[in-house]
């Protein structure tokens, strides 16, 4: 009789709690295919946005370094070797002080272009402002 009861109470149990082992499971492997995914989308912006910015410096960098190969005025050679001295400091690998460096470079390639006498419209996704 005692047996019996245990297990009336086991089967009891099992379909009581079933759907909370189910649900949990669930919640488990979502987490895990969740995270997966998110690493993976993370990576490809990732990519992407370093792709933008080393495109960006590299534009502001070729173009420093034609103006002091140029025969520029002092003032566009001193911006323009600013310019370029604070680009080779930029530790691509460890790239961490993005915004601060793309405003001060930005402000920078900006005196540049009024010293040089043109109009540069930004190379970045993120404006589309003129400079």
């Amino acid at each position: 009789m005692a047996s019996e009861l245990e297990d009336f109470d086991d089967a009891f149990n099992a379909a009581l709690f079933s759907e909370e082992l189910v649900r949990q499971k669930g919640y488990v492997e979502g987490f895990h295919d969740g995270e997966a995914e998110g690493k993976l989308a993370g990576e490809k912006i990732g990519l992407v946005h370093g792709f933008d910015i080393g495109a960006e410096f590299g534009y502001y960098k070729g173009v420093a370094s034609v103006c002091l190969s140029q025969d520029s005025s002092q003032s566009a050679k001193k911006v323009a070797s600013d310019i370029v001295a604070l680009l080779d400091k930029v530790n691509v690998l460890e790239f961490t002080e993005e915004s601060e460096v793309l405003t001060l470079v930005r402000s920078k390639f900006k005196k540049l272009s009024v010293f040089m006498g043109f109009k540069c419209v930004s190379t970045s996704n993120s404006s589309d402002r003129d400079f």
